[in-house]
This record gives structure tokens, C-alpha cells and sequence, in this order.
């Protein structure tokens, strides 16, 4: 097992497995018999609110902190003691997480602006801003919703479910009150979880890579088959990795099936490719951008 996925670590194979994963989720779509596609349409395994879900994709921002502040540790733990190793491997991974922020953040407000910019808005119910106005009780806040202040004896707000709407610009923001709907909706949910889980391959790639030169630095023979069985902190991690990205390759393969038009699950792909390929393809192609970014 150690021989396979050292291997397969070596080079970014994995980066191979998500344009597969679309792949096999859109054939497996327009091949299922349309009574078991609908029935698994509204399973358990496919609902947004199954604990895994919940766990792994609306608090992944969070699982993926814990991780890599994880993976900073252990390789804190395994530098050279000198204060340089340090100082640098910290660096290190504060500009990658600030890279991965700075890019989720950029790409999901191009999602968001090509969605409004093709006819997309935040579909609000009548109801819905009716109690919100009755809450209302100045100018200035009813200016904040995009309502409109009628100076009637103390005056009220007079809010309507398309002004709301187009003070919502964000797809996050729209999900708390209502529906993301109509224009070209590309999956921020691919982008996101690509995004994420090509950012802990490459990480594990690191810890391997790191493995094998102690390895090699203490001059001892590693047991392919039994170093990743072996209990340690190293192999708890690099298993945990291994499973997180797993899961959110599961959650992939359901929006593949389920979710989105082929175009916009594609985007989608393209754009969870962006940030992962300039924090590790692009920054170490070139020295005088590594040596500012990481070194």
C-alpha cells in the first residue's frame, strides 16, 4: 500500500481524479433508469442534510483549518531545530492559508457577479419581507434592506421581495433568507470542495515527500507494506487526510449526478483548479516568487 500511494503521491495524479469524478457522475446520470434516479434524488445519502454534509461541506472551512493547522504542527515538530526552519515553514503556510482565503473569495464573487450579471437574483417571499419590514424602525435601517421609508405620522418601511432581492449579491447571503435562482448558477459547491481537497493532496504529498527523506537522512530501510499501518502521529494524520478528502470526493460525485447543468458543474471544476495550481504548481515553477511567498 505504501509502494501504491507513494507512487501515486510523486506526481499530481490526483489532480487527474475530479475531472473523472464529473466524468462518472454525468454518465451514471443519463444512464440510471428514472426510477432509481429519483428515488436516490431524495435519499438520505443525497439530502444537504444528512450529518456527513453537514459536517463536511457547510462547516468545511473549518475542517480544512483544523487540518492544515494539523499539518503545520507535525511538520513544525519534524523541522530543524534552528529558529530560520521555523520562522520559514510558519511563513510558509500563513501565506498559503491567506492564499486560499484571498482565492475562495475572488472566485465566489465572480460566480456570484455571473450570476447576477445573467439574470440571476435572490428570490425572497412576500411573507418573508413583510415581518422583516414590522421590525423596522428607522430610515436608516430600512435604507440597509433597500426599502423604501413612508413618512406616515412615525413613518414605517415599505419593503417589497425585489427590492430585498437586489440588495442580496452574495449566494451565501441569499441562502439565509431564500432561493438562488435563475441566471448561469456555476457550482460554487464543486469549486469549494475541489478547492479544499486538492490543497490536503498536496499537503499529503508534502508529508510523504517528508517521510521518506528522514528516511533516507536517517539511512533506514522503511517496510513499504507496513508504514502506513504503523501507529504514529504521521500516519494518524495522513489517514484523517486521506478520509476528509475521500468524503468531499463523495460529495462531488453526488452534485456530478444530482445538481447543476453540465456547463456549470464544469466551471465549476475549472475554477476549484485555480487556487491549488498557483499555490503548488505555478509559486514553485518560479524561485523569485517562491522565495517570497515561502521561503
Amino acid at each position: 500500500m505504501e509502494t501504491l500511494i507513494a507512487r501515486f503521491l510523486h506526481t499530481p495524479r490526483f489532480y487527474l481524479i475530479y475531472p473523472i469524478i464529473l466524468a462518472s457522475g454525468l454518465t451514471l446520470r443519463f444512464i440510471s433508469p428514472h426510477g432509481l434516479y429519483t428515488w436516490l434524488q431524495h435519499s438520505y445519502w443525497v439530502s444537504s442534510k444528512n450529518f456527513i454534509n453537514q459536517i463536511f461541506a457547510h462547516n468545511g472551512n473549518t475542517v480544512f483549518l483544523i487540518l492544515f493547522i494539523a499539518v503545520l504542527v507535525l511538520r513544525l515538530a519534524d523541522a530543524p531545530s534552528n529558529h530560520q526552519s521555523r520562522v520559514s515553514l510558519t511563513k510558509q503556510y500563513t501565506v498559503k492559508l491567506g492564499i486560499k482565503q484571498f482565492g475562495l473569495w475572488a472566485l465566489f464573487y465572480i460566480i456570484d457577479h455571473i450570476f447576477l450579471a445573467t439574470g440571476g437574483s435572490c428570490a425572497v417571499t412576500k411573507d418573508f419581507t413583510s415581518v422583516l419590514a414590522q421590525g423596522i424602525t428607522s430610515f436608516e435601517e430600512c435604507f440597509k434592506v433597500n426599502g423604501t421609508w413612508v413618512r406616515l405620522n412615525e413613518g414605517f418601511c415599505s419593503l417589497t421581495p425585489d427590492q430585498f432581492s437586489g440588495k442580496i449579491t452574495a449566494a451565501q447571503v441569499c441562502y439565509k433568507f431564500g432561493k438562488w435562482e435563475g441566471g448561469f448558477d456555476i457550482s460554487g459547491h464543486y469549486c469549494f470542495l475541489v478547492t479544499l481537497s486538492l490543497i490536503l493532496w498536496n499537503e499529503l504529498k508534502g508529508l510523504q515527500a517528508g517521510h521518506e527523506a528522514q528516511d533516507l537522512e536517517a539511512q533506514t530501510k522503511s517496510v513499504p507494506e507496513k508504514a502506513w499501518t504503523k501507529i504514529s502521529t504521521l500516519n494518524v494524520l495522513r489517514w484523517v487526510l486521506l478520509l476528509t478528502i475521500l468524503i468531499w470526493m463523495n460529495m462531488l460525485f453526488v452534485t456530478a449526478m444530482f445538481y447543476h447543468s453540465v456547463s456549470e458543474k464544469l466551471f465549476g471544476l475549472v475554477f476549484g483548479f485555480v487556487t491549488p495550481s498557483f499555490m503548488y504548481l505555478l509559486i514553485p515553477y518560479f524561485p523569485i516568487m517562491e522565495k517570497y511567498a515561502y521561503l
